[in-house]
């Protein structure tokens, strides 16, 4: 995969199979700028974009979200899931975003 943009020094805008994705890992997008090969041993997490409209928002509350907020919040979903049992995809999707926006606001 190549970077489409930077968002933050861990996280990226890229695609993957033909589909808009942000991807996640401590130090991916450290000195990297559109068009560089990202470096698989570093990804911890892909996450697929699937409205446009609310894309540059996204980024933007993203890019805010301090990297330990956004492990932990990794680690309570799986934590959830495991103890669970399997959590729906776009549920995911929602508490990823709702969990770590909401220390923030």
């Amino acid at each position: 995969m190549k970077v489409d943009k930077v968002i933050n020094n861990n996280l990226v805008r890229s695609h993957k199979d033909g589909k808009e994705v942000l991807v996640m890992g401590k130090g991916l997008g450290f000195k990297k700028v559109k068009s560089d090969l990202i470096d698989n041993s570093l990804i911890e997490r892909i996450y697929v974009i699937e409205c446009k409209v609310k894309r540059s928002h996204l980024d933007e509350l993203i890019s805010k979200i301090p990297y330990e907020y956004v492990q932990t919040t990794n680690e309570i979903i799986t934590y959830a899931t495991n103890s669970l049992g399997k959590i729906n995809l776009l549920r995911r999707k929602k508490l990823w975003i709702t969990i770590n926006l909401h220390p923030r606001f």
